[in-house]
């Protein structure tokens, strides 16, 4: 019935058309689920979103299934209608962040990150360098921007013996893994993010610009980078702080 309809469709530009009837076959593609015959009835390997995809930590490792890890599209789980994890643009950088994990965990191999350290400029001008190292990774780094709210850089901050002050920019880390790992210590995240309620019509509606003024940044609609504050062992932000959206992407 449904090749019927479309043919009428056709039909409407010359019933002598030789492209009347131009599709051979109907190909329906109202969703999957994961194979998991391939598994062995001992893996256990358990599914989410009506069985789309594979349970998984905030590190692609199956849940029931120690050192089974997750890659691509099957990562999108963590993230569904939430990021881009489901497609190339976005799982291309999961997979790199599963990557830098492995070297980690196996190899001893430190995830990327800048260590800055107030011991030979004092405090205030580490932190003018914290800046501009925040601000070229906001211009410049490609992998928050496409997993937004997903991956994210991560600034731990702690003083020694001496009180002197060092920051660790942890470099494009799953920000779930992060507060998991980084808890106990003051942080500061900046991920890009868009307005919780920028969907369907309001896309491309009159109103699609939140603001153009920096002094309501947060009213932003369109992605837009947001700092946020922890004090160690506290999971809800004590402070926050946006910038505009820019839909150019300069910061």
């Amino acid at each position: 019935q449904l090749v019927d309809e479309l043919a009428t469709i056709r039909a409407l530009s010359s019933s002598t058309d030789s492209n009347r009837y131009p599709m051979d076959n109907i190909i329906r593609c109202f969703g999957w689920v994961m194979d998991t015959s391939i598994f062995d009835v001992s893996v256990l390997v358990n599914t989410s979103h009506k069985g789309k995809y594979p349970v998984i930590t905030p590190l692609y490792e199956a849940q029931a299934v120690p050192g089974l890890f997750f890659a691509g599209t099957l990562g999108h789980g963590l993230d569904f209608r939430k990021s881009a994890g489901g497609f190339i643009h976005g799982f291309r950088y999961t997979a790199r962040a599963l990557f830098r994990h492995l070297e980690e965990k196996n190899f001893a191999v430190p995830w990327p990150h800048t260590l800055l350290n107030s011991t030979s400029v004092g405090v205030p001008a580490m932190l003018q360098q914290l800046a501009h190292v925040l601000q070229r990774r906001i211009n410049e780094a490609s992998g928050p921007y496409q997993m937004f709210q997903s991956l994210g850089d991560v600034v731990l901050f702690q003083r020694d013996q001496s009180a002197e002050l060092t920051a660790k920019v942890v470099e494009e880390i799953p920000l779930a893994h992060a507060h998991e790992a980084f808890g106990d210590k003051p942080r500061l995240v900046w991920v890009f993010k868009y307005a919780d309620d920028f969907y369907g019509p309001k896309v491309v509606g009159d109103k699609r610009v939140g603001t153009t003024n920096v002094a309501s940044a947060e009213k932003s609609n369109f992605l837009h980078p947001q700092l946020t504050f922890f004090h160690a062992g506290q999971k809800t932000a004590s402070m926050s702080h946006y910038q505009l959206e820019d839909v150019v992407t300069q910061w």
